[in-house]
């Protein structure tokens, strides 16, 4: 009844079997899986049959495209109603039916989410999966599409993490939200075939991508890496290993976006030797205009791979694939509201616990309580930040020694021709540049007795730079370069047990190494004006801040799992992993070793119900405070004048931190997540309806929280010598992590409807709640005066979510067929960024409709995205004002916000040959 079959075996044996004929498509499809009645393989999985376990001589009774025409005789057997059409993935629920048939015997379908494949009912975890189908129909470009059709999924594309723009990648599941952008920081990974990506996620092109599997809660036990609050991963497709073919989509658009994307592969030995070729060209133009007149907003990417399979025998095969990928993005659309403008906090009254945990009365200042103006109404800032290496600030000064005769050509000197980072794309303009290089290498052995070795390898490398206005404004003030570089590579190698043994198991070890060299706070060059646009740019002044932040980890894991059956209805699965790893940061390593397991109790009452209950932990290693560990000890020989207290003082500057930043350690704990779910996913009304609903709670340890602390630096350390004689009187800000704890609940519902033979829809919620148990944040005490934000909320992540898609599909003539469809989805209340519960944005509707024919091998659709024209920010951040210069003291605030893509239509054509 239960069974856990080893995923590399059946992959790679469908992947021989891929292209050979196959016989009639017979009218029953039968199974001895008492869960493989109630779901069809063909529903999720389509062409590639890299996930699908098939019987020789089937093709799946939803065989894609079947209509009721003269070529298929009018048979109402033949026309098929495709509910993954939707493209509303619902986790554990997928299925096709035959329209007009009064019962149908249906095929399993299979997900490899734990590294073993197994029926999608049958996997007792919330997963969401997108079939290639999936995606082409509901219009799915990035993965900030797939979250808005995801519940407890939350990706922006445009301002993923704490900076605008595609540079970083940030996922957050179920309110989980990391303090920055650095990839060893993230809470989420994502993975192309199993292969950790380090960052450039909103660019994966999707016309190679077969599936992808969104995988919600702690997932250290199978993935290792940075899964502490869950994991995406897309799986490409193979070639054929008997025959060519090929595809191409092609999209176009307003605002200049348009999408052309191609693939074309075969045999190059029969049977033995295939490859497979792709590229892709995206455009996306700007839809709004800075008021310097530059173009904000626009993204090009363009990507090449090559996949090459291998099977020199029957129980033998490898799989070689290559990707490069860059991207060429101007100046991100964003709007900034400094508090010290937009203040609405002055006046209000809160309560909220002091710095000692006594409720008392707060008055907030100089930030924006409450609801953040939508673009267009009265008090909302302008979608405008500054786009030229040439503003006009710079050829009203002179410098006596930096610019002598023309200061106009300062940017391009110091942003453009000084390189402080090997290994990253050049930039000549504002904006970003990108290049990815990505491969990997997929051995499986099948040994006689049925069971499985195989063996995984990649390297991947990744460089990024981007010239920004720091500032987010029209203020001429801040200019950086930012550049990042990240190296990684590993292996995996795993044996799993034959699928006819009654207990499954499987064992594994695995090895990465990750190495991250990254600006520090502020970018690698900093050029910034004093006082700007009041009496123009005194100084310049030109900072260069090595990658201090540079990172290295090295993660050594043994990993196991078995399944075992207690019975006919009951089975108990438990999973573990045993992970060294080894942080180092500015040259200071530590070690972190930590056991993280699973274990999940599954109850199957009849044939078309999973009920399951599981406990997981997940872990994440902490980091080093290598400004606090490097700080000086000794009191000052020389006093400064702390500006807080107007008093002359010789503390220290290990003491002025600790004094201000009790929290502040100089390393973290471990992060633990203790998560608890409990899901339900059940096949109704024969198979036409289907819903899935989970239940999780989960308690964080040492969350990680990052915040700023001014301090006075002691001349005596060389490094911060300013040329005056003692102390700097002048106050410095630096980066420090401090642990935190929180707790975290919800519920999730998905599911879909066959209505009638020809109206699909489905619908999805979901709904959480968190609480700040301990959280300290120096930069809200800035402006309440407390830094304890106990009882508060994270930020980035709404209450409410949801989605629904309803999709019409009809016979239009002998030869081709009509489908419409429409895509509704809501975003609800979210604060801006983390912790402060102060600013708060709106939610918002986002509708999208699309309507198109198709016959055999083309489909042509026209499209409008976000129909009503909902004038809406997407996310809100919590940024430091940069609009005037205050001596790096970064304690005046204010709020970063980036607006929803304005109403576009287009036109999308997809050709199989």
């Amino acid at each position: 009844m239960f069974s856990s079959r080893p995923v590399s075996r059946a992959i790679w044996a469908s992947r021989i079997e891929a292209a050979r004929p196959q016989g009639p498509a017979p009218t029953t499809m039968t199974s001895n899986s008492i869960l493989s009645r109630a779901f069809i393989a063909r529903a999720v999985y389509t062409a590639p049959r890299r996930a699908v376990r098939m019987k020789a001589g089937f093709r799946p009774a939803c065989y894609y495209p079947a209509r009721s025409s003269a070529r298929t005789g009018g048979d109402p057997m033949a026309r098929t109603l495709r509910l993954r059409l939707l493209g509303v993935a619902i986790p554990a629920i997928a299925l096709c039916i035959p329209l007009g048939a009064a019962a149908q015997e249906l095929e399993e379908i299979i997900v490899t989410a734990r590294k073993r494949d197994e029926s999608l009912l049958e996997a007792p975890l919330s997963i969401t999966v997108f079939s290639a189908e999936d995606l082409s129909r509901a219009g799915l470009e990035t993965l900030g599409d797939i979250a808005l059709q995801t519940t407890g999924l939350s990706f922006q594309d445009n301002i993923a993490s704490n900076r605008p723009g595609r540079q970083n990648t940030v996922i957050r599941f179920r309110g989980m939200s990391p303090p920055r952008g650095s990839p060893h920081q993230q809470l989420a990974g994502l993975f192309v075939d199993g292969v950790f990506v380090t960052g450039g996620s909103q660019s994966i092109p999707m016309l190679d991508v077969e599936r992808v599997e969104v995988i919600k809660g702690p997932q250290s036990a199978f993935f290792g890496r940075n899964t502490f609050s869950g994991a995406i991963n897309y799986v490409t497709r193979n070639p054929s290993l008997t025959e060519f073919e090929g595809k191409v989509r092609a999209t176009a658009g307003q605002y200049s976006q348009y999408n052309i994307a191609a693939s074309y592969g075969g045999p190059i030995i029969q049977d033995r030797l295939a490859f497979q070729v792709g590229f892709s060209d995206y455009n996306k133009g700007s839809m709004y205009t800075a008021n310097d007149g530059g173009e904000l907003g626009k993204e090009s990417s363009d990507s090449m791979s090559l996949t090459l399979l291998a099977a020199p025998s029957d129980n033998f095969t490898a799989r070689v694939r290559l990707f490069y990928h860059e991207d060429d993005d101007g100046p991100p659309a964003v709007a900034y509201l400094p508090g010290s403008d937009w203040d609405t906090c002055t006046g209000t009254t809160i309560r909220r616990p002091d710095n000692d945990g006594n409720i008392t009365t707060l008055n907030p200042t100089q930030y924006i309580c409450g609801r953040v103006p939508l673009p267009g109404e009265p008090g909302a800032p302008d979608i405008s930040v500054n786009t030229t290496l040439f503003p006009q600030i710079f050829t009203r000064i002179t410098h006596p020694t930096r610019c002598p005769e023309d200061c106009s050509n300062w940017l391009v000197q110091n942003l453009v021709n000084n390189t402080t980072l090997d290994g990253v794309p050049s930039r000549t303009t504002m904006g970003m540049s990108r290049e990815v290089f990505r491969s990997s290498l997929e051995l499986d052995y099948g040994f006689a007795n049925g069971m499985d070795l195989s063996f995984k390898a990649s390297y991947n490398d990744h460089g990024v730079n981007w010239i920004r206005d720091f500032d987010m404004t029209d203020f001429e003030s801040f200019w950086t370069s930012d550049p990042q570089r990240n190296e990684d590579k590993g292996a995996e190698l795993r044996l799993t047990s034959s699928p006819d043994s009654r207990i499954s198991w499987m064992v594994g070890a695995s090895y990465t190494e990750q190495e991250i060299a990254l600006s520090g706070v502020g970018g690698d060059v900093v050029v910034a004006c004093f006082l700007p646009e009041a009496i123009g740019c005194f100084g310049p002044l030109f900072v260069s801040l090595p990658p201090t932040q540079g990172e290295t980890a090295k993660t050594r894991g043994i990993f196991a799992a078995t399944t075992i059956p207690l019975g006919d209805q009951f089975a108990v699965d438990v999973e573990a992993r045993y992970m060294a790893d080894q942080r180092t940061t500015g040259g200071l390593a530590e070690d972190y070793n930590e056991i993280v397991p699973r274990v999940i109790l599954r109850w199957h009452p009849n044939d078309n119900v999973n009920v399951y209950a599981s406990y997981s932990r997940g872990v994440l290693p902490g980091v080093l405070n290598t400004n606090l560990i490097n700080a000086s000890r000794d009191p000052f020989v020389e006093p400064y004048v702390d500006r807080e207290t107007g008093m002359p003082s010789t503390e220290s500057e290990y003491d002025q931190i600790r004094r201000k930043a009790p929290e502040a350690g100089e390393s973290t704990p471990t992060q633990e997540l203790d998560a608890i779910e409990i899901g339900i996913k059940a096949s109704l009304m024969d198979g036409r309806g289907q819903v899935s609903a989970a239940a999780y709670y989960y308690e964080w340890v040492a969350q990680l929280f990052t915040n700023f602390v001014v301090y006075y630096q002691d001349d005596e350390n060389p490094a911060n010598r300013d040329g005056v004689a003692g102390p700097q009187q002048q106050p410095r800000t630096l980066e420090f992590n401090f642990p935190g704890d929180s707790n975290l609940w919800g519920i999730e519902v998905e599911s879909s409807w066959a209505l009638t033979e020809n109206w699909m829809i489905g619908a999805n919620a979901a709904w959480q709640d968190n609480e700040y148990t301990t959280f300290a944040a120096t930069f809200v005490q800035d402006i309440t005066g407390s830094r304890n934000l106990a009882g508060n909320q994270s930020g980035r992540y709404p209450e409410l979510m949801g989605n629904a898609s309803l999709t019409y599909m009809d016979t239009l003539t002998a030869d081709w067929d009509f489908f419409a469809r429409g895509d509704f989805m809501y975003y609800g209340k979210s604060w801006a960024g983390n912790g402060g519960n102060l600013a708060r944005l709106d939610g918002y509707w986002l509708t999208n409709i699309r309507a198109g024919v198709e016959r055999d091998n083309l489909r042509v659709e026209f499209f409008i995205n976000n129909v009503l024209e909902q004038d809406t920010w997407v996310a809100a951040v919590r940024n430091t004002n940069f609009t005037q210069f205050t001596g790096f003291r970064f304690n005046i605030h204010g709020v970063m916000v980036a607006p929803q893509d304005l109403r576009s239509a287009g036109i999308q054509v997809d050709w199989s040959f």
